[in-house]
């Protein structure tokens, strides 16, 4: 127990017991202020103590409980998903290369890539594959890139799920794991 003007200990109790905590609180008459955590036992005890007297909440429970109803009221308030409109040109691209491009469309796009001298690296970062799926498109010849029909988009595949892997990759770096 501290004085709580000026912040010095008045005594330690042994326990938090709530009969221990009531005899002890009947030892001090003159109590006009509790400041307390939220215990239910301390709330009993100083009822039944001192029934007259105010009790506080100390402030880093007070502040914790208003941090939490801030973020109750935040959470029903502010919508799970914010939706944040594709601006730069690069924005686009990189949705584009995310979401849409069947795998034939990467394998050109990675070709076409290297040919402009674009390192492995380099291409595997920009179509978010990893480095060896990117050499392998690159090295790839002509016959063996898959027909259209053959492909389908990330997009037309299944969309939530590619869409969620593919972010998660993008995000977290598991490139080598990707679809």
């Amino acid at each position: 127990m501290i004085d709580a003007k000026t912040n010095r200990l008045i005594d330690m109790l042994e326990s938090r017991d709530t009969e221990d905590v009531i005899k002890w609180l009947k030892e001090y008459k003159n109590i006009k202020v509790v400041v307390r955590d939220g215990s239910i036992g301390y709330r009993a005890a100083i009822n039944v103590a001192h029934s007259k007297v105010m009790q506080v909440n100390d402030r880093f429970h007070l502040i914790k409980n208003l941090v939490k109803s801030i973020t109750k009221s935040l959470q029903r308030t502010i919508t799970g998903r914010i939706e944040i409109p594709l601006t730069s040109p690069d924005a686009k691209l990189r949705h584009e290369y995310l979401f849409e491009m069947t795998r034939r469309e990467r394998i050109i796009e990675a070709k076409r890539l290297r040919k402009k001298g674009y390192s492995y690296k380099r291409i595997a970062t920009q179509l978010q594959v990893s480095a060896t799926t990117a050499t392998k498109y690159c090295n790839m010849k002509d016959s063996d890139i898959p027909k259209e029909e053959d492909t389908k988009s990330c997009y037309q595949t299944s969309k939530i799920y590619c869409q969620a892997v593919r972010v998660m990759a993008f995000l977290f770096g598991w490139r080598k794991h990707v679809p």
